[in-house]
């Protein structure tokens, strides 16, 4: 009886000291499952309405690329020009990407060459993405850049684990061959026809031109 006894009254005293909690802590329990509610929610809205915005930027996207297909490059720019302000990221940088190539194609290189460089000065955008920019504005200036402004802005696309660093060696191997500069041509080509990982057709055009170096 005693042992039933104690057990009642351990019984009565965690019941009392539950509520005695509740009635101090409650509201605070009740105000963090509102939260945690209201969060989960928003995640969702959130979600979902970004599935949306992504659907709507898709569908403007593809217009403008259809328009510039069709000739119609203004009408094309303009509409990139509007997504790359008020899309999301990825479908901002696509717009911003495509609107250079809108330019170039249109004949205003000039252009095409400062929203690239915008784009390659953007803290905002991957790596990979500023690298690609840099290796455009590069290459749509490469009848009239020097061999040393191109192997300053080219430099850090040469590294070895650069996604780049093999369109890289060619636009600075051309460079070079406009400069006079064989040697260095010779050593930029050489380094992309050794280079087991380099692409075939990347690797085919380094050996012809090596081989019309040496003819």
């Amino acid at each position: 009886m005693s042992d039933e006894f104690i057990r009642e009254v351990d019984e009565e005293v965690r019941q009392e000291r539950t509520q005695l909690l509740w009635k101090r802590y409650g509201r605070y329990v009740i105000a963090l499952a509102v939260v945690i509610v209201l969060a989960t929610a928003a995640g969702v809205f959130w979600r979902n309405y970004q599935q949306q915005q992504r659907a709507a930027d898709s569908h403007t996207f593809i217009e403008a690329v259809t328009l510039a297909g069709q000739n119609e490059a203004d009408s094309a720019i303009e509409r990139l020009n509007a997504l790359a302000s008020d899309a999301t990221p990825g479908y901002a940088l696509l717009a911003r990407l495509r609107e250079a190539g809108v330019l170039a194609q249109k004949g205003d290189t000039d252009a095409a060459v400062v929203v690239y460089d915008r784009i390659a000065d953007d803290s905002g955008v991957g790596r990979v993405y500023r690298d690609f920019a840099t290796l455009m504005a590069v290459m749509h200036q490469v009848d009239t850049i020097d061999a040393d402004s191109a192997e300053t802005r080219l430099a850090g696309l040469l590294a070895s684990d650069n996604a780049w660093r093999y369109s890289a060696r060619e636009l600075l191997a051309i460079a070079a061959l406009r400069a006079g500069r064989t040697d260095r041509a010779r050593e930029l080509l050489e380094a992309n026809a050794d280079d087991p990982d380099a692409p075939q057709g990347v690797r085919a055009r380094a050996a012809q031109l090596l081989a019309t170096l040496a003819a």
